[in-house]
């Protein structure tokens, strides 16, 4: 399953710099694995306010290491620990985006 911590597409290549709180919650009920994906490209293939799909375009993408986050499970189940949970997913694939544009 993927999920975005911003809960949206962005109309650029860059993240938006405001997730929410929901993928916290969907983390916190499922203790999941958490693998970091960063992405760029996909805004290209189907923009927003659009329906059609542009194919033949360049997609990368960047696996990153699993996300410890059981720290978090000791904390109440309340939004406020699922904000920090999705703040604490958004930090790494924002680590991610930076390292992206170094390369």
């Amino acid at each position: 399953m993927i999920i975005f911590p911003e809960g949206t597409r962005t109309i650029t290549e860059r993240m938006i710099d405001d997730p929410k709180f929901g993928a916290g919650y969907i983390i916190y009920q499922a203790k999941p694995v958490v693998i970091p994906l960063y992405h760029n490209g996909t805004e290209k293939i189907l923009p927003v306010g659009t329906t059609k799909l542009s194919p033949f375009q360049t997609v990368s993408v960047w696996i990153g290491k699993p996300i410890d986050l059981r720290r978090f499970y000791e904390m109440p189940n309340e939004k406020n620990t699922w904000r920090k949970i999705s703040e604490h997913v958004f930090q790494r694939l924002l680590d991610m985006e930076k390292e992206f544009y170094r390369a």
